[in-house]
């Protein structure tokens, strides 16, 4: 019996990928790309938050230090006439609702409030004293606070409350002061309500 010699198969190579091929790969590419740059913003959001979360928490230890020497927080001097109205405020300077900004010079307060840390040797801080998005942090003594208008019972409230108290915040990536309101992503020392 005689077979007939077996036919060699033949493999056939190709020299290289289909354009459909080619625009898969690319596109799996620019989907990771866009994740990895996505995650790194992301990251770079949690550092600045972190960053001025830290620095705030500096700033009250610092303020309790001045409390502790000087007996009440920094007030008056240097920072009369950095508020809208007048030293004492008859009408409310600030009103923690967004229809509502308050008018402050915040660089000239930020710098009035290193002097006045400056005066019981706390000098940690940079004048002005920023947040991770390059703004200065707004500090408000409770002799700037309005205790007799509308807001007096959503700042009353806070944290921390009375009459010796301050307010510390940050306006946080939009830069828009939102006065520690809930729908803004202003940092703040109190509870949002």
């Amino acid at each position: 019996m005689n077979r007939p010699p077996a036919q060699a198969s033949v493999i056939v190579s190709r020299g290289g990928f289909t354009l459909m091929e080619l625009l898969i790969v690319i596109t799996i590419i620019m989907i990771l790309m866009g994740m990895i740059f996505a995650g790194i913003r992301l990251a770079r959001e949690a550092a600045k938050r972190a960053k001025t979360q830290a620095t705030m928490d500096q700033l009250r230890a610092a303020l309790e230090s001045y409390r502790q020497t000087q007996g009440k927080y920094p007030e008056g001097g240097t920072f009369d006439g950095l508020f809208a109205g007048n030293p004492k405020f008859n009408e409310s300077p600030f009103n923690p609702l967004p229809d509502n900004k308050p008018s402050a010079k915040w660089d000239d307060v930020s710098k009035a409030l290193v002097e006045s840390l400056k005066e019981v040797g706390v000098n940690d801080f940079k004048s002005p004293v920023v947040d991770g998005w390059k703004m200065s942090f707004h500090y408000r003594p409770a002799l700037y606070l309005p205790f007799d208008d509308s807001a007096t019972e959503i700042i009353d409230k806070a944290d921390p409350p009375g009459r010796d108290s301050y307010q510390l915040w940050s306006v946080g990536r939009d830069e828009i002061d939102q006065g520690g309101n809930v729908s803004g992503d202003d940092i703040t020392t109190w509870v949002k309500k």
